[in-house]
């Protein structure tokens, strides 16, 4: 299952459907957004860095946002929003993975993390690699895989490589580092996979 990561990102929801406005608060809630609901863009308040709107609406030229409908996912709109943000930075989608027979894994775009999660299998662990890049509408520039001892790296390396080609695959060495403020909310393989991911960057720089 995937954890979005909104770590007290504002957030607008404007949208005249109750029902639909409770769902995405209670949703951005559940992530870390800080989520206001408001009926027109007038009310958005100062501070809002993006919003989730209900169907055509004009908003103000400095703010982005993502539509979302009755019958859609609000989790999926979340990512699309926290994804708008990251996309201010530089840097593409990046996905650090330590494998195993529980794989952790974090999406990070321009720095910052956008989701992660541990999931059951190689099988598992593609699918989400594949909603979340049909929810954003990017593919992975890159994967760092954590490399290990048994053969659960070699396998998923090729995994990855054949179901997206256009996609770099990267092994680093795993372990933790040292002196390093991580996420709160990063705990046993997601936080493994982080560690996978600075050790890639830092090499990089």
């Amino acid at each position: 299952m995937l954890r979005i990561h909104g770590r007290g990102l504002r957030i607008g929801v404007l949208a005249r459907d109750p029902a639909l406005a409770r769902r995405v608060v209670e949703a951005a809630r559940s992530h870390g957004f800080k989520p206001v609901w408001v009926l027109s863009p007038e009310e958005l308040p100062l501070g809002t860095e993006v919003v989730i709107h209900e169907g055509p609406v004009g908003l103000p030229p400095v703010l982005s946002g993502v539509s979302v409908r009755k019958e859609d996912d609000p989790e999926k709109a979340l990512l699309r929003a926290l994804y708008i943000v990251a996309s201010r930075r530089p840097g593409r989608l990046e996905v650090a993975i330590d494998p195993g027979s529980r794989s952790g894994a974090v999406f990070v775009k321009g720095g910052m993390i956008l989701c992660s999660g541990v999931f059951n299998g190689n099988a598992e662990l593609l699918d989400a690699v594949r909603s979340v890049s049909v929810s954003i509408g990017e593919d992975p520039k890159v994967f760092y895989v954590g490399s290990t001892s048994n053969g659960s790296a070699a396998e998923l390396v090729d995994l990855l490589r054949s179901s997206f080609p256009g996609s770099k695959v990267v092994m680093v060495p795993e372990g933790p580092m040292r002196d390093l403020r991580v996420p709160d909310d990063l705990k046993g393989d997601e936080l493994d996979a982080y560690f996978i991911y600075l050790r890639a960057v830092s090499s990089r720089a």
